[in-house]
């Protein structure tokens, strides 16, 4: 008599099969298992320890920014830059806008127009939107603070994104002001008996120091991060010839102050003051200086004109021209030590540059070019309407634009043309 048919001699037989298949498997697992190293308990502690120290390192490098105030308003800022907008382009609503009070600051749009300071994120949703008062208003932007004053009258103030932080009036008239990042400011004053009067203030709205300057008449400042530094370029006639000179000024000492430097037929504008270094932007040379007072760099435009710069983190972007309203212009990027980094020949009349990462862009009739600063060649390219007046990147392939009546955004569309480099 058959106790087993034939089929269930087959099923066994698979059955054994893959059974041996899965010991087989498990076997090779728990062999590689044996064959990975062996992390002893101390080192998980120390890498535990690692981990704590640099957290803690980091909270304490940024107490300052960490304090519940800070916290809460950078949660209540993220909110408000959520959200979409209508897009661009934006109607200004009558709104003049200068070319000097458009920029991006923390990826948001910032500018100011003849009544209105307002932000937006990148599909144009508002921000903010504060009125200002100011017949001649003047804006400034450090992350997400804005300080905007009347130029030749008393008023200032001091926003962010979710309040006014600031709005007072000097004592004297504001003839140019600066921000630091960590919201401490000075303001640039007329002063009866001198040629100004330097006021600083700290993060907390105190006043920290004040400097008169009896020789030389202010143009420029920039601080620090701190806020606690400050450089000045300002200008004086010596035999004649008009000069320029920088005041290192430093808020926590009483010592005297001597110029340091002497810059014939020089006026600066534009002056950058990052990481212990100072960039300032003239109409016939760029100079880099340190925080000590030691020239570090002075790139002379052997006479070309200065048609627009831009700054960006003490690097430059210049326009020079052989002469005014010349059709073709050169495009150079210094380094935050002076150097030259690209040089770009441009058969074109350029109205306004702006520099981000490794891209500079230039205003030119009917378009914005993009060129790449570590290649000095073009990169891009958009068509724009002929009444924009500046511009103002916001990454390495997007730049918003100024019109008469109107923001707009655009995108760089690649390009094969290529500018050469001298």
């Amino acid at each position: 008599m058959k106790l087993f048919s034939s089929k269930q001699t087959k099923d066994d037989s698979e059955s054994s099969s893959v059974d041996e298949r899965a010991l087989n498997a498990k076997d090779k697992e728990l062999k590689a298992k044996e064959r990975l190293p062996h992390v002893p308990k101390w080192a998980y502690r120390v890498i535990v320890i690692l981990m704590i120290t640099v957290v803690g390192l980091g909270i304490w490098m940024n107490r300052d920014n960490l304090s519940p105030q800070n916290i809460g308003d950078w949660v209540q800022t993220q909110f408000l830059g959520m959200g979409v907008g209508e897009g661009y382009p934006l109607n200004l609503n009558g709104d003049e806008v200068e070319a000097q009070n458009f920029c991006v600051s923390d990826g948001r749009l910032l500018l100011t127009g003849n009544t209105t300071i307002l932000s937006l994120n990148s599909s144009a949703k508002q921000i903010f939107s504060r009125k200002h008062g100011f017949s001649n208003p003047v804006m400034l932007a450090k992350g997400q603070k804005v300080l905007v004053y009347n130029q030749g009258g008393k008023g200032y103030r001091i926003e962010n994104q979710i309040k006014t932080l600031v709005s007072d009036n000097a004592s004297q008239n504001i003839v140019t002001a600066a921000l630091a990042s960590n919201g401490a400011y000075a303001l640039i004053l007329e002063d009866s008996g001198y040629c100004g009067k330097l006021t600083a203030y700290t993060k907390d709205n105190k006043e920290a120091y004040n400097y008169w300057f009896s020789d030389a008449y202010p143009t420029a400042i920039a601080l620090n991060e701190e806020g606690n530094r400050a450089v000045v370029t300002a200008v004086t006639v010596n035999n004649g010839v008009l000069q320029s000179s920088f005041y290192l000024l430093d808020f926590n000492s009483t010592d005297p102050v001597t110029p340091v430097g002497t810059y014939p037929n020089t006026v600066f504008t534009k002056v950058s003051y990052q990481n212990g270094s100072i960039t300032a932007v003239g109409d016939t040379r760029t100079v880099v200086m340190s925080e000590k007072g030691k020239e570090i760099a002075n790139y002379d435009y052997q006479g070309a004109k200065l048609v627009c710069a831009a700054l960006d983190q003490n690097r430059a972007a210049l326009c020079l021209s052989s002469f005014e309203n010349a059709s073709a212009v050169k495009l150079v990027t210094l380094s935050n030590q002076g150097t030259q980094e690209s040089s770009i020949d441009v058969d074109s009349r350029v109205t306004a540059v702006s520099l981000y990462g490794d891209t500079m862009a230039a205003l030119l009739d009917g378009q914005v070019c993009a060129y790449s600063v570590s290649r000095g060649t073009q990169t891009g390219s958009c068509d724009i309407k002929s009444d924009m007046r500046t511009i103002a990147l916001s990454s390495e392939k997007q730049v918003y634009l100024l019109g008469v009546s109107e923001v707009s955004c655009a995108t760089f569309q690649a390009s094969t043309a290529s500018s050469g480099v001298s």
